[in-house]
């Protein structure tokens, strides 16, 4: 059977068919005074929170321990960006005033059981949020039914997240209808080999979670649950969205193979991730590598990564326990952030930091003016207050970061990103406040610091027209390859409804890369190119043929990416992509890209001291 691929592994197994993990039954708790009612509110808004920042952290963890598999689907490459929003989503809806006052008034001013306030609160914010027109806000609804249940569980000590009520499926590959956000949680904690589903969209929050717990994952497998039986063997190959079923021994024997040479493969490039990348012909390319949180420079360092070139700031919204949060975090706690877990640690590798990147798709910080706005009128859209757009609205917000990367900066390779720049004169305002701070710090301070090199980001048609007036006021710039295509195509990346129109690999995306790239040479700045373009091995050669020299990817694809590298010829390359661009369609393009990579792929697994041939 074929599917969607959601998250890559290649999984030999046990089917085992299920329905929903999580129950709508709940039975009101005995009740007591509202005020103690009140206080199983808070216990149990403790608990919830407390099991959101576990499974950040788990997820973190298997970042970290992930290594890069011979094809990486790019389905996988979403993951390490996704996974903050969607535990920030939660923890904002955990921690939401505006919900908890709903309750509270719930359970002291018409005296309902916490259980029972709960519900009736959750289902009067569900149908409001599904009332609106807007299809981003609508999906919404399934954070609700996230954060009601993990509230509900931790209300009724209820033991539908412990794993032994599920124990039977571990190890197993399981086959769902269609899968929640909390049925991926049980199925992480239950350790299930592999997950299929007969539904499902790539851009869920069940498959985000999916591929940053690394559960192999297929969706769409329509008609699974009728054709299959418990108990069958079972191939999944997450990379291609393929599922055997009863396969015969030739099969199994293959599959068997093909893992085998996935584990050769990681190891021989795990072994040259560090050495610097070349192409054939000599051409020096750099590998920065991305990062949505504190970051262990052991790890980075053991990737082959060269420095940083995108740390997003996002996870600076929230502290070890946001529920006591009461505003932004501070420059002390910011400064501690970047000065142990980036600057200082990395150099003399490039930390870049991009300042706060929230408002259109992604959520903003809590407890501020528009974060309060946004409550009241939610139709911001992809095209809001975001970005530099935001962080100039709330300078207050904007001056607690600059202020923090100016101070930390004593190894002078901290470098400061600007997010969403669409004109000069943002750069213009960004500069005239860091220099304002600079000269606010104590100049027998100041003579220990560096200050700090400032870049854009090449997100919009409008930066991409007007690079060379952006570039006479940065040092470098970064193109971020997401926002661009959206932008580009006028596709929301989020909207199901249009997500089969989201292409990087679009022919004007890639024309309008390219002209970014060719202006490079006559510029006084560095451009990298950032995003899920640029951890795409697929797209690697095309791009060295588009004129990148500097990529910033996931850790984890670092040591393939490297070695694609050092079997391209820049020439041959720009040919290459010279013919891609003559073609109109996105599909061929990544049509014949992909049969380019696995042609690349097999000259990798059968150089000389691979002991395993491709089966």
């Amino acid at each position: 059977m074929q599917g969607q691929p959601i998250s890559n592994g290649l999984v030999i197994g046990r089917l085992a068919k299920t329905g929903r993990t999580s129950s709508n039954k709940h039975v009101p708790l005995i009740i007591h005074t509202p005020d103690s009612e009140w206080q199983k509110y808070h216990d149990a808004q403790r608990k919830a929170l407390q099991l959101v920042d576990e499974l950040r952290r788990d997820a973190i963890e298997i970042q970290k321990s992930k290594k890069s598999l011979p094809t990486q689907a790019r389905a996988n490459e979403t993951s390490d960006q996704e996974l903050p929003e969607v535990m920030s989503s939660y923890t904002l809806l955990l921690t939401d005033e505006i919900l908890s006052e709903r309750i509270k008034d719930l359970v002291f001013g018409q005296s309902l059981d916490i259980t029972s306030a709960v519900l009736q609160a959750f289902k009067d914010v569900r149908s409001v949020v599904e009332s609106m027109g807007d299809q981003h806000i609508r999906e919404k609804v399934l954070d609700l039914d996230a954060c009601e249940e993990l509230l509900l569980s931790s209300l009724s000590d209820s033991e539908s997240l412990q794993t032994h009520q599920w124990s039977h499926l571990k190890g197993r590959i399981v086959v769902i209808q269609h899968p929640c956000p909390n049925d991926i949680i049980r199925f992480h904690q239950v350790g299930v080999a592999g997950l299929v589903s007969e539904t499902g969209s790539h851009l869920s929050h069940a498959a985000i979670l999916a591929r940053s717990f690394n559960i192999p994952t297929v969706f769409g497998a329509e008609g699974i649950l009728r054709m299959s039986s418990n108990g069958q063997q079972v191939i999944l190959d997450a990379h291609e969205g393929k599922i055997t079923i009863n396969p015969s021994r030739t099969e199994q024997r293959k599959a068997e193979a093909r893992r085998a040479v996935e584990l050769m493969m990681q190891q021989k490039l795990k072994s040259s991730a560090q050495s610097v990348a070349r192409t054939v012909d000599g051409q020096r390319i750099v590998v920065f590598a991305n990062a949505n949180g504190p970051v262990d420079a052991r790890a980075l360092k053991s990737s082959g990564a060269e420095g940083i070139g995108l740390l997003r700031t996002e996870f600076l919204h929230l502290n070890e326990h946001p529920a006591e949060q009461t505003s932004f975090i501070g420059t002390d706690e910011q400064l501690k952030v970047f000065f142990q877990l980036t600057a200082e640690s990395i150099s003399p590798g490039w930390a870049t930091l991009r300042l706060l990147d929230c408002g259109g798709d992604k959520p903003y910080p809590p407890n501020n003016a528009m974060s309060m706005r946004e409550k009241q009128n939610t139709s911001e859209g992809v095209f809001g207050l975001r970005g530099i757009r935001f962080l100039l609205a709330e300078q207050k917000l904007l001056e607690l970061q600059l202020r923090a990367l100016l101070r930390a900066n004593t190894s002078g390779n901290i470098r400061i990103l600007l997010p969403y720049i669409t004109d000069v004169s943002e750069i213009r305002r960004v500069k005239a406040i860091a220099h304002s701070l600079w000269l606010d710090i104590p100049e027998d301070e100041r003579g220990a610091l560096h200050y700090p090199r400032f870049g854009a980001m090449v997100e919009t048609p409008a930066a991409a027209q007007m690079l060379d007036h952006i570039a006479a006021e940065c040092d470098f710039m970064s193109i971020g390859s997401n926002d661009l295509t959206q932008h580009y195509l006028c596709v929301e990346r989020d909207n199901p409804n249009t997500q089969n129109l989201y292409s990087s690999f679009h022919p004007a995306v890639l024309r309008c890369i390219r002209s970014i790239l060719e202006q490079q040479k006559h510029l006084d700045v560095s451009i990298s190119l950032c995003g899920e373009l640029a951890s795409d091995p697929i797209a690697t050669e095309l791009l060295i043929g588009l004129g990148c020299v500097q990529f910033s990817c996931r850790a984890s694809a670092i040591p393939l990416i490297k070695e694609i590298i050092r079997k391209t010829d820049v020439d041959e390359a720009r040919r290459f992509a010279e013919g891609l661009l003559r073609l109109g369609d996105a599909e061929e393009i990544q049509q014949r890209l992909q049969l380019r990579y696995e042609e690349l792929h097999a000259r990798l697994l059968t150089a000389p001291g691979s002991r395993i041939r491709a089966s």
